[in-house]
């Protein structure tokens, strides 16, 4: 009985400094320099996931409900319903899927729809605040851009920002998902939070032809899509295109990754600062990055015979 008590009591007292977090959060946020506020978009809901998976569901019930109060009481209240209020949530729902549910390719794409719904719904918000639409602000100025490089045509000009952009936000989702899985994971297992945490999920090692040459077909598909102008007022045409750029983009990561991993078997005495700096060099000189991977691919390399 006593255990019980003094359970409970310790995880009031937790949800009273999680639910403080938030508070001090959106009162950073309220001063922070105008757009490094969304910095914080991507750490959001790593304290509620954390407390959910560490305690009772009804616990983290009123922790959540006390963390939107205060977000709403010390921040820009228009912030708090576009981009704090709805990754608290997304926190929550994190945290239920790591707490109960064993499918866990299921939690991530769950995951990833949960931040997509919740980019959307910061964008339907902004629109109906604001009354400007999304792209009315993006077109004038990235219409600018692209006229630097000869491209003048209205339509097209149009149908390129939108569907990029609607890409972009596609991404975002898939990068926000990773940082939310990785650093939770991190924080968990580095900081000791979760005493019997152990990691669902890992990415496969392998260098196959068929990688490459997928990875092709895409970037080829993607360069002869702007080809057929005449298609492209369909919405089944824009719905390829958003695809087929999410999907390049992602395929790219994941050969930059290979590559990233191949020099760390390769040079395994390379030192941990040195090899930070190469990860950065990687992702700042992706081209190279990527045709490195795809010719490891093409010849079929295996070094990490333990790792696969």
């Amino acid at each position: 009985m006593k255990n019980n008590v003094k359970q409970s009591i310790n995880a009031i007292t937790e949800g009273a400094i999680f639910a403080a977090i938030y508070g001090i959060l959106a009162l950073i946020s309220r001063y922070l320099i105008m757009g490094t506020d969304s910095l914080m978009y991507y750490f959001t809901p790593l304290p509620l996931s954390i407390y959910v998976v560490r305690n009772k569901t009804s616990y983290s019930i009123a922790v959540l409900l006390a963390s939107i109060l205060l977000s709403f009481l010390f921040a820009n209240p228009i912030l708090t319903l576009m981009v704090i209020g709805p990754n608290i949530i997304l926190g929550f729902v994190f945290g239920l899927l790591e707490k109960y549910s064993k499918v866990k390719i299921l939690n991530y794409l769950i995951t990833f729809l949960c931040c997509l719904t919740a980019s959307f719904l910061s964008i339907y918000a902004y629109e109906l605040i604001t009354n400007v639409g999304y792209f009315d602000d993006i077109i004038p100025f990235a219409s600018n851009i692209l006229k630097l490089f000869g491209i003048e045509d209205t339509n097209f000009l149009k149908i390129i920002i939108e569907v990029t952009s609607y890409a972009t936000i596609i991404i975002d989702a898939v990068i926000k998902s990773v940082l939310l899985y990785l650093i939770f994971v991190v924080l968990v297992k580095r900081l000791k939070l979760i005493t019997d945490y152990t990691i669902k999920i890992k990415i496969p090692m392998k260098y196959n032809s068929w990688i490459a040459v997928i990875y092709i077909l895409f970037i080829l598909v993607f360069y002869f899509s702007f080809v057929m102008l005449n298609l492209y007022n369909l919405i089944i045409f824009k719905f390829l295109v958003i695809l087929t750029i999410s999907i390049i983009f992602l395929y790219s990561a994941y050969l930059i990754y290979q590559f990233v991993i191949f020099l760390r078997f390769k040079f395994k005495n390379i030192r941990n600062s040195l090899f930070i700096l190469i990860i950065l060099l990687c992702f700042l000189l992706f081209p190279i990055s990527i045709i490195s991977a795809i010719i490891l691919n093409f010849a079929h390399y295996s070094i990490l015979k333990n790792f696969i």
